[in-house]
């Protein structure tokens, strides 16, 4: 068995420099179609290592018939070499669209005879060619580009916009539509109004507060309309990175040398499911490694609040404070946070850092800081002194 990966890593230590010894640029040349059209476009191919090369070169794709390369063959061993291919378009092409072709500069043996794509033998590169044939009148296709998604500034929408016609639109404008996964639309934004000439481009942008979004998967709608006519475009925006967050921390019914149960209260504030979710706490005294205690996996419905469980045997620990932090997380992704926690004769409180928090008497045990408490005290002590008050008015008459 240990042969078999051997091989693996030897064909990956291969494949690695060959991966990018060969090189083309442009990567695309872009024309408008004209009837009888009869253009050189010039191409460069790179030879990043040096090395004696034989490359093919050969046209493929919807275009290829129409296309015709200076050279079949060539040698390199220089850095760089430039050729170029004449595009010759006919008087017409039959249907309207985006039509496109390849042309293909692949290395072969030494003695002519291409070989099958194996493992260190070969590398192909392509540069493509595309034609825009008008549609007649006017015909808009559109994109949606999103920066953002955070929580704290403002989402960005684009659309860029192609007029695939032979006229001018006068006025293109979008309405940006952000609906959950469900369908329901929670926000709408519209955006600029522009004209887009015939064969041209332009882009229509927009701005949404982030306080009308929460945290999760939404789909957008970018609903273009010009001049009477109606296109769409969508994307996927993604509110936030990590949609789980930590609400309490506590160690119930504990006695110092048992084990300790710590209930972690926490949230799902998306809008999708999170599968397989755990928890992790690290405690760690002067620099050294106390606990290391991890939960099993826990399924979140959307806006879900679960327990997750961790277990510590406190059988060689001491009563003492610790430093550490509460992981959380799912997929490829994690959250931490840091917390405290004073571990007693008979209780172990924890303070996730921000969240939650407790009082600490001069002799270092922790004492109950909820303010629900502290108001009722207030509360009491405000009725007993009105009651004295009361009392002593009543014995002066």
């Amino acid at each position: 068995m240990r042969y078999k990966y051997l091989s693996i890593v030897v064909m990956v230590l291969l494949v690695i420099p060959i991966a990018s010894s060969l090189g083309v640029t442009p990567g695309r040349t872009t024309l408008n179609f004209e009837p009888n059209l009869e253009r050189e476009v010039r191409f460069k191919v790179w030879n990043n290592e040096n090395r004696d090369l034989r490359l093919a070169l050969y046209a493929r794709g919807g275009l290829s018939e129409y296309i015709e390369l200076s050279e079949e063959e060539i040698e390199l061993s220089e850095e760089s070499v430039e050729l170029s291919y004449t595009l010759r378009l006919p008087d017409e092409l039959e249907e309207p669209g985006l039509y496109g072709g390849e042309i293909v500069i692949r290395e072969v043996t030494i003695d002519g005879q291409e070989k099958d794509i194996s493992i260190g033998a070969m590398q192909a590169v392509i540069t493509q060619a595309y034609v825009n044939v008008p549609y007649p009148g006017k015909y808009i296709i559109a994109r949606l580009d999103i920066v953002g998604g955070d929580l704290d500034k403002e989402t960005l929408f684009f659309v860029p916009l192609i007029n695939l016609g032979d006229e001018d639109v006068e006025s293109a404008k979008a309405e940006i539509i952000i609906m959950d996964m469900y369908g329901k639309v929670i926000e709408k934004a519209d955006t600029n109004e522009i004209g887009v000439p015939a064969k041209g481009r332009a882009e229509l942008s927009a701005q949404i507060d982030p306080s009308s979004l929460t945290p999760g998967i939404d789909r957008v709608v970018a609903k273009v309309t010009y001049d009477g006519f109606v296109t769409t475009a969508e994307n996927t925006l993604y509110v936030s990175d990590f949609f789980l967050i930590p609400l309490d921390i506590s160690v119930r019914d504990f006695t110092l040398g048992d084990i300790a149960k710590f209930n972690i209260l926490v949230e799902n504030i998306g809008n999708v499911d999170v599968m397989d979710a755990y928890s992790l706490i690290l405690l760690d005294k002067k620099g050294e490694n106390v606990a290391n205690l991890k939960s099993v996996g826990v399924d979140f419905k959307p806006f879900e609040k679960k327990e997750m469980l961790s277990y510590w045997d406190t059988e060689n620990v001491k009563a003492d404070r610790y430093d550490g932090k509460l992981v959380l997380g799912y997929d490829d992704k994690t959250k931490e946070r840091g917390i405290r926690t004073v571990v007693g004769q008979n209780s172990i409180d924890t303070e996730i850092i921000g969240i939650t928090g407790y009082v600490v008497k001069e002799s270092g045990s922790p004492i109950g800081g909820s303010p629900l408490i502290v108001l009722v005290i207030i509360l009491v002590m405000a009725n007993f002194g009105w009651f004295i008050y009361y009392f002593r008015s009543r014995i002066k008459r």
